[in-house]
């Protein structure tokens, strides 16, 4: 009976650690397109931080701080096969700045990282609706944020 607890000990103790937790530096692709006041498609481009930490309520917390506007925390959790994490859809971030804000509800979102977790890739498609200047607009887009750790 020792043997059989030590052994679980030592395999707990073994496991090789998250690859996907820590942070990592982002270069951000993607494209935007608005529906609302004009139907219009734009390029997203940006750089910033990526960090994901174990979260309380669900498996992990990834904050996505671009470098030019609010960081952007969501819950998310590991996928059936245990490779990629989930960003559920609903969730919510408020982008405010000098001249007006938008808010992001998620619609979709993945992030993998490779097995040696020297570089993370965050997918997620999403609808925003906004103001700036005091005119409304809204839209969907998708953004990749990637990159290697910091």
């Amino acid at each position: 009976m020792r043997s059989l607890v030590l052994a679980s000990v030592l395999c707990l103790c073994a496991c090789a650690p998250d690859p996907v937790l820590g942070s990592f530096t982002f270069t951000l692709t993607g494209t935007e397109t608005e529906t609302a006041p004009r139907n219009q498609t734009t390029p997203s481009t940006g750089t910033g931080t990526l960090a994901i930490t174990t979260g309380k309520k669900t498996d992990y917390v990834v904050t996505v701080a671009q470098s030019d506007t609010t960081p952007c925390v969501l819950e998310a959790e590991k996928n059936d096969k245990g490779d990629a994490i989930n960003i559920a859809a609903g969730q919510t971030c408020t982008f405010t700045y000098g001249t007006g804000s938008v808010t992001a509800t998620m619609t979709s979102g993945t992030l993998k990282a490779d097995e040696k977790g020297e570089n993370a890739t965050l997918a997620v498609g999403y609808s925003y609706a906004g103001t700036t200047f005091g005119i409304s607009f809204a839209g969907t887009g998708v953004r990749t944020y990637a990159g290697p750790r910091r």
